[in-house]
């Protein structure tokens, strides 16, 4: 079947998190994509059954797929939620140790953050956490400035939202019911529902969480052996009524299956505790009973009582539970997750996700990536990577400003900026332009004319084997002439941090290794908007600013 005969690039087999983060990278990158969700609703399994917290990345064994899928994924969360709105908010996490032992976890803990590249953590006394959490019993305590919570079901409909605007759509009520691999390339897939149909693609992404084994079953051609056992354990979680005691996640040490009846706060502030670990003796999913056991509350209380003694008599209640699709069991060593392409079971332009419980949510991003390098038949050693980045301004810190430069003859360099370029881009770093432009918005010029300049530029920096990486501009002004450009704070225009937000999400930057160089006050503001260093320059020698401004963060 020749390339353009397929109905649709791709299909993705489940609306959670993972699935529709999965199906919005493709739709970013141009791809035509089709959701097929056996529920009448996004999100209604794993997705919106657990914590809503995002995980720093330190619990999991050194360069798994969790570990990095993990730390990427949630580099890349914070400014995704922060440009599509998603709420959201960094409240810190504290791990305690109430006995010798268990700070001996920490110790580990500790170490383990430190080799997996997890920033802002540190070891404190038990004294320096009740100094923070005067409620709080321990005698060590791990702090995780990283962590913090979301809305999972906002996150989604973000990823939602990209899908439709590139041309997308989410079946609901569709179940999956089976595909057959095409001669030359290639499914042909049946979907379900009132109204079955069929259709065919380039790519199967099976990203359907509890269901993944079972959907697997329905693909012709895939060995059995292809499709690991799936072990389910059910969490309870209880909510704990009054004023919150707390103003951190706080987690006891690791348990077996789990990370132990832990603290959360929701979106709200409101206090709530789990998951507890109930191993199952099924693993079919349609024989999970969430009901909550409130005799289970016993077990809450004694866990909760070793670090918040005053813990009150009837103060928690049964709230809500969720199930793990786990890929070990009880007392084994906990599985990684596995996301499965060709060069494991030999169908081109399949994947498969097994085992993607948390930090599932957290690592969503992070994952959808890993499966486009899956389909780009690159294998499993080519894990997603981000890379520290360089933001510059462009009138007066790369280039002369001549009032609303925008002619390729009036390209002129400042100096030291062509050497900057070339230094970034000599390290392997992005080198990325972030403009305001609003000579487009009040009719001076047109963005064919600011390309036009941008070509310019790449021709005399490829003279001095340079590059930029990309660019981003605002055209958007208060009083601009153009009514589609006008706009009273448009959040790409500087101050606002909008582009560099932008290009978190668009490009492999990494967030916790970006420098921005700019010649106003406005730059390093949108650059603290952003949560990123910024150094004013005068123009007069960027690259020995940008040396300064590197030496000053935490990557230089």
């Amino acid at each position: 079947m020749s390339a353009g005969a397929f109905d649709l690039d791709a299909v993705v087999i489940g609306a959670g998190a993972v699935g529709l983060a999965c199906a919005a990278a493709l739709a970013r990158r141009g791809r035509s994509v089709a959701v097929l969700e056996a529920a009448d609703a996004i999100g209604t399994g794993t997705s919106s059954r657990n914590s809503e917290v995002i995980h720093a990345g330190l619990y999991y064994p050194t360069n798994s797929l969790k570990h990095r899928m993990c730390v990427i994924g949630r580099r890349r969360l914070y400014p995704y939620a922060a440009l599509r709105g998603v709420t959201h908010h960094k409240v810190g996490k504290m791990i305690v140790a109430t006995s010798a032992a268990e700070e001996a976890q920490l110790q580990a803990l500790h170490q383990r953050a430190l080799e997996n590249d997890v920033e802002n953590i540190s070891v404190m006394s038990g004294e320096a956490a009740r100094a923070l959490e005067p409620n709080l019993n321990c005698i060590a305590a791990l702090m995780s400035v990283e962590t913090g919570i979301i809305d999972s079901h906002g996150l989604m409909l973000a990823y939602q939202g990209e899908i439709e605007d590139g041309g997308g759509w989410v079946a609901l009520s569709t179940p999956f019911e089976g595909a057959t691999p095409l001669a030359g390339g290639g499914f042909d897939v049946r979907a379900g529902g009132a109204e079955p149909f069929r259709l065919t693609c380039r790519a199967l992404v099976n990203s359907a969480g509890l269901h993944a084994q079972a959907m697997a079953g329905r693909i012709e051609g895939l060995a059995a052996a292809h499709v690991p056992a799936q072990v389910l354990a059910k969490g309870s979680y209880f909510a704990c009524a009054g004023k919150p005691a707390f103003k951190h996640l706080i987690y006891p040490a690791p348990v077996d299956g789990g990370l132990g009846v832990h603290l959360t706060l929701d979106l709200g502030g409101r206090m709530r505790f789990g998951p507890d670990v109930e191993w199952l003796e099924t693993d079919d999913p349609a024989r999970v009973d969430y009901a909550v056991d409130v005799a289970r509350a016993d077990s809450f209380y004694a866990a909760i009582r070793k670090y918040w003694p005053a813990l009150p008599d009837g103060a928690l209640r049964a709230d809500y539970s969720g199930c793990r699709p786990k890929l070990s069991g009880r007392g084994q060593p906990a599985a990684d997750f596995r996301i499965d392409g060709a060069d494991v079971h030999g169908l081109e332009g399949l994947v498969n996700l097994f085992g993607i419980e948390s930090p599932g949510l957290t690592s969503s991003l992070a994952i959808a990536e890993e499966v486009l390098l899956r389909l780009e038949g690159r294998g499993a050693t080519a894990v997603s990577e981000l890379r520290p980045v360089v933001f510059f301004d462009r009138d007066a810190t790369l280039t002369e400003d001549k009032g609303y430069t925008h002619k390729p003859e009036d390209l002129r360099w400042l100096p030291g900026a062509i050497e900057a370029i070339a230094h970034v881009n000599a390290r392997g770093w992005l080198a990325v332009v972030v403009t305001n432009q609003a000579g487009i918005g009040r009719g001076y010029y047109d963005e064919a004319a600011m390309h036009a300049f941008h070509a310019r530029m790449q021709e005399e920096l490829a003279a001095h084997s340079a590059r930029i990486d990309a660019f981003f501009h605002a055209p958007h002004h208060p009083e601009a002439s153009l009514e589609a450009l006008r706009h009273p704070n448009h959040p790409d225009r500087k101050p606002n941090g909008g582009m560099l937000l932008r290009a978190f999400t668009d490009l492999p930057a990494d967030p916790m290794r970006a420098l921005l160089l700019g010649d106003q006050a406005h730059d390093v503001e949108a650059a603290r908007r952003a949560g990123v260093t910024g150094v004013q320059t005068s123009g007069g020698d960027l690259y020995g600013d940008l040396l300064r401004g590197i030496a000053a963060t935490r990557w230089g």
